[in-house]
């Protein structure tokens, strides 16, 4: 009782020892965040690793993926103030979500392994990073996610709870859209225009671009470096290698490359067609507006591909019959992983905790990373409408 009579100043550590501890984890190819919470919604202590050591799930990998989420807990132990040890934490955990890449729903018992093996079995909450991106956006309230980073995933739920998600494959048949999807078809207009398949300008811009990307002479030295991270740095190294290729899709339409501006207009129009089965499986009709945020290293760094984006939601808005408004989200995946771990379920979080959490969080300048992504154009929300 005494705890919930705290006053917590923002950023403040209100931890206290007998209290329950909730601990969201969200990971991507390229880093991972980690923050703690008790069950008011008031915070403890978040972590953020540099950038490179990801968390992704990987079944070949997964000795890497047990020493990546000791690591990470460890880090978050130190933050706590004053410090404590991972033993600690888990002891006075009551319950873990984790978000993360490329998680195969098939084997569900190794992931019970990794986490007996970090010492959290039975208290854990295993999700993709789409969910709890959703989560922490829009706090499971109506809408829809549209991400599009290393992989992609449009995310919807509607008033009833309901939620469809598409795109969320694997990179063999899914991931429409997304930096992986960019890249590979760069790659294919590079390898024919390398064979002689392929006789354009356009196409021998294309695979200088992708060379130069990487500090590479030719198209074939970029291969064989692929090649390589596949061979000696593992899957996880080989993915995020190609999909930072689709950096130089977007420096090509700058410079009005035809064939990237093909490539980037289709990867567009795939993401919004999966927004059009969520409008479709969710039965978002008719005058109401359905809030979308987008999310993901690609939409949220590339202005080029924002825009595509939008416009196409302006087509589909005139096709469907529904109204869109663009919006920005509240808090990142790993708050929204820390309020799946506090409701247990994909639920909408109490209005209590999440006051808690607005109050009590550090602010976006010391701590960005527990925030949705500042985007110029979303500043301004009277701008953002996208009507039918």
């Amino acid at each position: 009782m005494l705890h919930t009579t705290i006053k917590c100043l923002r950023g403040q550590n209100p931890f206290v020892s007998n209290n329950a501890m909730f601990v969201g984890v969200a990971g991507t190819m390229s880093g991972a965040s980690v923050v703690a919470i008790d069950e008011q919604g008031c915070y403890i202590a978040h972590h953020s690793s540099p950038r490179g050591r990801g968390l992704v799930w990987n079944l070949v990998e997964r000795p890497q993926r047990i020493t990546a989420m000791n690591v990470l807990l460890d880090d978050l132990a130190c933050r706590f103030n004053p410090p404590i040890n991972k033993e600690a934490l888990c002891d006075r955990l009551k319950r873990i979500a984790i978000g993360m890449s490329g998680v195969d729903w098939r084997y569900p018992a190794v992931f019970h392994e990794v986490m007996s093996h970090i010492g959290v079995a039975g208290r854990y909450f295993l999700s993709s990073i789409g969910e709890v991106t959703y989560c922490g956006a829009l706090m499971m309230a109506p809408g829809i996610l549209i991400r599009s980073g290393t992989g992609s995933t449009v995310y919807g739920v509607n008033d009833f709870g309901a939620i469809h998600l598409t795109n969320s494959w694997d990179r063999v048949v899914g991931d429409q859209g997304s930096g992986f999807q960019i890249s590979r078809r760069l790659l294919n207009i590079a390898a024919c225009q390398a064979d002689g398949r392929l006789e354009l300008q356009a196409a021998d811009e294309v695979a200088l671009e992708l060379a130069r990307s990487q500090n590479c002479r030719t198209f074939t030295e970029l291969h064989n470096r692929i090649l390589d991270a596949q061979e000696f740095q593992g899957r996880s190294e080989h993915v995020r290698l190609i999909a930072d290729l689709s950096r130089a899709a977007f420096t090509l339409a700058s410079k009005e490359n035809r064939l990237a501006l093909e490539v980037l207009d289709r990867c567009a129009a795939e993401l919004v067609l999966g927004a059009e089965a969520v409008c479709r499986k969710l039965g978002f009709t008719g005058a109401r507006v359905v809030p979308v945020v987008l999310s993901g290293r690609v939409l949220q760094n590339e202005l080029f591909y924002r825009t595509l984006v939008r416009k196409k939601l302006y087509e589909l808005a005139n096709k469907a019959g529904v109204s869109f408004k663009i919006v920005r989200g509240e808090f990142g995946p790993a708050v929204g992983a820390a309020l799946i771990a506090v409701t247990g379920n994909r639920v909408p979080p109490p209005a209590q905790v999440v006051s808690n959490l607005r109050s009590t969080l550090p602010s976006r300048e010391i701590a960005p990373e527990l925030y949705y992504p500042l985007i110029a154009e979303l500043m301004d929300d009277s701008s953002n409408a996208t009507r039918s």
